[in-house]
């Protein structure tokens, strides 16, 4: 027994891991997964359907919702549908875990069909979201199940398996696993979502009063070597006229996939990026004023404003072309890269290079 943890655990000790399966009578999909004391259902359901920027393209989509109940806490909360607005902290954990799951998914094994996983936190006592993506991947699991065996779908598009766990430093030790009473004091904590081969999917970290160190034992055992990460820029605004419109030109004319799609009442949270996940994504911001709508297709005042790198120059210079970008010169050989500078579908001026 540990001295320090309230729970009485030992710094690298899980609490109680307990999922059961088939919780729900409806749903394709339906685990209720508890962490201790924190409880989390959630459902996966499937419908014959895409978003409007999949059509016609044979992938599918994997999506999540997250919510909590009122009085899943110590003291009850509003209802976040009585209050008009989902809040930040939600649509942030709702995104991890869609992303978390894509990751995880063959989009074109699955088909022109949507499966949204919808958790909702029955009790907390910390580690909500981690618990979530974990019993969000075995609901998904099962409702992949139900299509195999129905024969809507022949070969199974689940990648691999996904869990989330996370760590930090409390009280000068790190700990994995924490509970509500331990996120609460600790100085540093981190979640990571990890997949069944080692590799990392998503780490989300903060630290207000401790960093975390090489040396530091949890740190190692659930994060790796992440703790050495350099921060970069994540996201770019692209302002755009339609929201599906912009997609379906990224994604079918630059190759690049969609990271996130979210709605968010009367506008819509989209993310598109190349697909090696390596390089700043673009978020795509659809004008909602007439000073906006004027900067559409010129952010930068007619300077180049967007800079796509490759490893491959005339393979993604060819393959362009052939999708129907538009290329507003030749090829030339600079000293620090290949470039050639094309046009998107709103005008932006766009250099295609690969740097010496």
């Amino acid at each position: 027994m540990s001295d320090f943890r309230p729970s009485g655990r030992q710094p690298d000790q899980l609490r109680p891991v307990v999922i059961q399966r088939g919780f729900t009578r409806h749903a394709e999909g339906s685990v209720l997964v508890c962490f201790g004391e924190t409880r989390v259902l959630c459902t996966a359901s499937i419908e014959n359907r895409v978003p409007g920027f999949l059509r016609g393209k044979g992938e599918g989509w994997v999506t999540a919702e997250y919510g909590m109940l009122p009085r899943a806490t110590h003291t009850r909360s509003d209802r976040e549908a009585a209050r008009g607005k989902q809040g930040g902290r939600t649509l942030e954990i709702q995104r991890l875990i869609g992303r978390s799951l894509r990751a995880c998914v063959d989009r074109n094994a699955l088909g022109e069909r949507t499966i949204t996983l919808d958790c909702d936190v029955l009790q907390a006592d910390g580690g909500t979201r981690t618990a979530a993506i974990t019993g969000a991947y075995v609901a998904l699991v099962d409702a992949v199940n139900v299509l195999m065996k129905r024969g809507d779908i022949k070969r199974n598009p689940i990648l691999g398996a996904v869990a989330a766990v996370s760590v930090g430093v409390y009280r000068g030790t790190p700990v994995l696993d924490l509970d509500y009473a331990e996120d609460s004091d600790c100085d540093t904590d981190m979640n990571v979502v990890m997949n069944d081969g080692g590799g990392f999917i998503e780490l989300q970290g903060t630290a207000e009063g401790h960093a975390f160190r090489r040396r530091d034992r949890a740190a190692g055992r659930a994060a790796g070597g992440a703790v050495g990460m350099n921060r970069r820029i994540a996201l770019t605004t692209l302002v755009v006229a339609d929201y599906d419109e912009a997609i379906g030109w990224y994604t079918g004319k630059l190759g690049f996939q969609l990271l996130d799609d979210i709605d968010q009442g009367s506008k819509r949270w989209v993310v598109v990026g190349p697909t090696d996940g390596s390089a700043a994504a673009l978020l795509l911001a659809r004008a909602s004023n007439d000073e906006q709508r004027s900067r559409i297709g010129n952010q930068t005042g007619g300077r180049v404003g967007f800079f796509l790198n490759t490893d491959d120059f005339r393979r993604d210079h060819a393959a362009m072309l052939a999708a129907g970008v538009e290329f507003l010169e030749e090829p030339r050989e600079e000293p620090y890269a290949t470039v050639a500078v094309f046009r998107d579908l709103y005008g932006n001026t766009w250099d295609l290079l690969e740097p010496r």
